[in-house]
């Protein structure tokens, strides 16, 4: 062979070996690609069991408590959505090494049976004891499973579990633990108390209306005139020590004012407070949450908002957030709804938010009640305690009103409820849990 043929094989065997090197280097990150790909659905699939899974166990629970055809079809078409959303989720993850057959069953059988039951209800039938045991017990197990996917989730994010690594005879503890929580069966066997952070107050995210007939009906004022009431209300020696901070269009239209950490929003029409918000940090605690309930009602005053009356607070690292609400001619009106938080360190306001006072406060025609309470209490479950009872108006989701008694109820096992049943029908509007801890009193 001569030298030049010589270079020219080895010319080709070098690109050769080059080629095979680069198509095998762009077949492993391709496979790596996909891998990747595959893990992060599995981790997707497993954050919307656990979503799902909870929102189950809410309308579970709800189930329980409900006793007109109305409202417990309404919690069961939203069980059926949430199971049919947990099918398509637990569907990414069976990779056939996996004991999930459990699981399917549980969503089949908790949509079948309330469905059954909603057609029992719409026949004429009531729910026995053994039936709303039956909802309590389902409950149960969409919160074990929670759980056990939660814990599934942290596993797959600190690397210590995948489903690639899974083999039935694995000695990883941890990582058996994980598929075998998978089944209902074991969920039953580990069962354990379950709790999640719920949020902070019934119609605490109601609509909001289009327009403000309450600011549409009043004055527009000055900067000046705006700045002055943020100078009193921040505390300002004087009014020059207020730095102008822009303005804010939209439906709530505001000059913005700044002094010492705090930003204030005073809408242009009525001269409201809109907005606070401070940047301090809440420290040692001194205060209890009764102090900052009242501080944060003279506050109010303050500002100008009077006939507001606490609904229900929460604590988080120091700060405590209170929700009030207007009262007009002895009904609670939730659509007008103010948060204010307060440092419990050194009794300082640190925010308030009053844009849903602001957008849908006016003088409410109330109407007279067509049922009495005695007939509104006909419509709760017979099982349930009346601990108390108040009339109030609430937002509906099309933006609008109605009138509600507000009942707080006790179950059995002392696990309260809000439920509320229209003034005007007997229908049950709206049903909320109630959890209670140090920090306050939260609803679902």
């Amino acid at each position: 062979m001569t030298k030049r043929k010589k270079i020219r094989a080895i010319s080709f065997i070098l690109s050769l070996v080059a080629v095979l090197t680069i198509w095998g280097t762009a077949a492993s990150i391709k496979k790596t690609f996909y891998e990747q790909q595959v893990i992060t659905a599995q981790n997707r699939a497993i954050a919307e069991l656990c979503e799902h899974f909870d929102a189950m166990k809410t309308d579970l629970r709800k189930s329980v408590y409900a006793n007109t055809v109305p409202m417990f079809s309404q919690i069961a078409s939203d069980l059926e959505k949430n199971a049919s959303g947990a099918k398509t989720a637990l569907a990414t993850l069976d990779s056939g090494q996996t004991v999930m057959e459990n699981v399917y069953l549980y969503l089949s059988q908790a949509g079948a049976y309330t469905a059954h039951l909603g057609r029992k209800l719409a026949t004429g039938e009531t729910l026995t004891e053994e039936d709303r045991a039956n909802l309590s017990k389902l409950a149960d197990y969409a919160g074990i499973l929670q759980d056990k996917f939660l814990y599934m989730n942290d596993l797959m994010e600190s690397g210590s579990f995948s489903f690639e690594q899974v083999d039935g005879e694995t000695e990883n503890t941890d990582m058996a633990d994980a598929v075998y929580y998978l089944s209902a069966a074991g969920a039953e066997e580990a069962f354990s108390d379950y709790a999640t952070l719920l949020y902070d107050g019934p119609f605490s995210d109601g609509v909001l209306k289009k327009t403000s007939v309450l600011l549409e009906n009043e004055d527009e004022i000055t900067r000046t005139q705006a700045k002055q009431i943020a100078a009193d209300l921040l505390g300002a020696d004087d009014v020059r020590q207020i730095i102008e901070n822009g303005e804010n269009a939209g439906k709530i239209e505001t000059y913005n004012f700044y002094h010492n950490g705090t930003q204030l929003q005073i809408t242009k029409r009525g001269g409201y407070v809109n907005m606070l918000l401070s940047d301090r940090f809440a420290g040692e605690i001194v205060y209890s949450g009764e102090d900052a309930i009242a501080i944060a009602q003279n506050f109010l005053q303050k500002c100008g908002y009077e006939n507001m009356v606490e609904s229900y607070y929460s604590t988080n690292d120091g700060i405590c957030t209170v929700n009030f609400a207007y009262e007009q001619d002895d009904h609670i009106c939730y659509p007008d709804l103010i948060k204010v938080s307060v440092s419990l360190s050194d009794g300082k306001v640190l925010s308030l938010d009053a844009a849903s006072y602001l957008m849908n406060h006016t003088d409410r025609e109330i109407e007279k009640p067509a049922l009495r309470i005695a007939q509104a209490v006909m419509q709760l479950n017979p099982d349930l305690y009346v601990r108390h009872v108040r009339k109030c108006v609430v937002p509906t989701e099309g933006g609008n009103e109605s009138y509600a008694y507000e009942f707080l109820c006790s179950d059995q096992n002392k696990n309260d409820a809000l439920i509320y049943v229209d003034t005007q029908t007997g229908a049950e509007d709206h049903i909320f849990l109630l959890l209670y801890s140090d920090g306050g009193t939260l609803t679902k």
